[in-house]
């Protein structure tokens, strides 16, 4: 989903779910996908990137912040891009 946030100062990328099967995770598949959608949303304009994590996901959080996302007081993770 496309969204234009004010405190972006333009179009933002909202990942509503990025879901690996068990069989499938930690075979980088999970970055391998971040990655493309990164680089997608650097090609068309986006200011970031953002998706919410549940507090109780410990993997999937450490996972995005691995992969250089931060939390929010709002948590939702984003990576700003220039």
């Amino acid at each position: 989903m496309s969204v234009f946030s004010i405190w972006a100062h333009g179009k933002v990328l909202v990942l509503d779910d990025l879901y690996i099967k068990k069989e499938h995770q930690g075979k980088g598949h999970g970055r391998e996908a971040m990655a493309f959608i990164e680089a997608y949303a650097m090609e068309n304009g986006y200011k970031r990137l953002q998706f919410q994590s549940e507090l109780t996901n410990p993997n999937a959080n450490k996972f995005y912040e691995s992969l250089g996302f931060a939390a929010t007081d709002m948590f939702f993770y984003v990576k700003h891009f220039s």
